[in-house]
């Protein structure tokens, strides 16, 4: 059996079980007294001085000076994406090419290691006594070096190449797109 419920009882100090009083009800509260405030005086007069007619900054005079054009029309916006397109194919091939480039390298270096290292191991399978298997080992390590050092200039400089090409059609665009959408407005 569940115990019975007591009825809630108020806080000390709280009037939320407090009856309100009629007469707290029936009349509306006082009006807050009027103060009355001093008159306000009228703020001395600021001479401003005359705005002068200044020039116009260089670029905005330029702008201005230009001719009046038409906004572009939909075949402007056509012939803009198309232009775009395109020099991002071309841009795409530039990519492609280079990054084969790059890939035959990879592939050279790593051929002509590998035939390196092959021969190599032969040597050293035929050494006869320790010092010549350090000869061997020596002019290995120099070589795989010295062939390291050539293909990453050659490595660096195909990345160049392939940076700069891909850049060149994407460049001349950002040009074309510039002077089309910044031209002045007719108003």
């Amino acid at each position: 059996m569940s115990k019975p419920k007591k009825p809630r009882q108020a806080r000390p100090g709280s009037n939320l079980t407090a009856p309100i009083p009629p007469a707290a009800m029936a009349a509306p509260p006082a009006a807050p007294e009027q103060v009355s405030a001093p008159p306000l005086e009228a703020a001395p007069a600021v001479e401003t001085p005359p705005v002068s007619a200044s020039p116009q900054p260089a670029p905005v005079a330029a702008v201005a000076a230009l001719p009046p054009q038409s906004p572009p029309s939909y075949r402007d916006w056509a012939a803009l994406g198309r232009d775009n397109f395109s020099a991002m194919l071309k841009a795409n091939g530039a990519v492609t090419e280079g990054l084969e480039a790059i890939s035959k390298e990879m592939i050279g270096y790593a051929h002509k290691s590998l035939e390196q290292a092959a021969r190599a191991a032969t040597a050293l399978m035929h050494a006869k006594n320790l010092d010549e298997i350090i000869h061997l080992n020596s002019a290995f390590t120099a070589s795989s070096i010295e062939s390291l050092l050539a293909r990453s200039a050659s490595m660096s400089d195909l990345g160049f190449r392939l940076a700069s090409e891909a850049l060149v059609p994407l460049t001349s665009r950002v040009e074309a797109n510039l002077a089309t959408l910044t031209r002045p407005l007719a108003l």
